[in-house]
């Protein structure tokens, strides 16, 4: 167990800021997205090969707008998988300075178009953003999650992609709950089965805190989920 990036605080997240990164052998545990691609990567020493991703989010996180010449600045003149993660968060896209290359919207476009060939199915359940492209993408519906996630990732790499904005919807600006306490536990249940599996398993878990209505009901929901998964985070006070 450790932090790839200390804690920060509570902090805005935003589209680039990075408050923290913690480590528990297979499982990566961010604030930001946007680190997700170079947590998989680091787990999988950049051989990436019959890899199949669930993405399970709010948001597809797969923006297209300048999607060749994100992939072209992630292999050139430095490959995204020779990168520290000091490099990678601070990276500047080349066409737009005062932004970052990996973002939170980005990371996962980025990924399926520079190792398509490599990635064998790309399972999802998203409510919002662009397309998710890839030969084999399949949706699954949310209902279907407690009982069948395990049976569906039960063999071969997997890459396990979970933001927490996924249990939360938006009414008058602010956040509330969408699905109840059980359906958390018996979904991270799942979840804990999948990551017992920590040589061929990747699992890569957001807090989106301003996404989800704050620091407060992302850890609420990340509370669940660490009784689960027993990585021993608990965000200083």
């Amino acid at each position: 167990m450790s932090w790839v990036v200390s804690f920060k605080g509570r902090g805005s997240s935003g589209a680039f800021n990075q408050n923290f990164i913690y480590q528990s052998d297979n499982v990566y545990v961010m604030d930001n997205h946007r680190a997700a691609l170079w947590c998989w990567l680091d787990f999988y020493k950049n051989k990436i090969k019959e890899v199949s991703v669930f993405h399970l989010d709010r948001h597809s996180d797969t923006l297209q707008s300048n999607l060749a010449s994100w992939v072209s600045q992630a292999t050139s003149p430095t490959h995204v998988g020779t990168m520290d993660i000091q490099t990678y968060l601070n990276t500047a896209d080349s066409g737009f300075p005062s932004s970052k290359l990996f973002r939170w919207d980005n990371y996962l476009s980025i990924f399926l178009d520079m190792y398509q060939s490599d990635v064998f199915c790309c399972d999802y359940s998203v409510y919002e953003g662009d397309a998710i492209n890839h030969p084999s993408a399949a949706r699954k519906e949310p209902w279907d999650l407690p009982e069948n996630l395990s049976y569906w990732l039960s063999g071969g790499k997997w890459i396990l992609n979970i933001d927490l904005d996924y249990f939360f919807h938006e009414v008058d600006s602010t956040y509330k709950p969408m699905y109840s306490e059980e359906y958390l536990r018996d979904l991270f249940t799942e979840v804990a089965i999948i990551a017992k599996r920590n040589s061929e398993v990747v699992v890569t878990i957001c807090f989106s805190p301003e996404c989800c209505g704050g620091w407060s009901n992302s850890e609420k929901v990340w509370g669940i989920a660490e009784s689960c998964l027993n990585t021993g985070l608990i965000l200083p006070p």
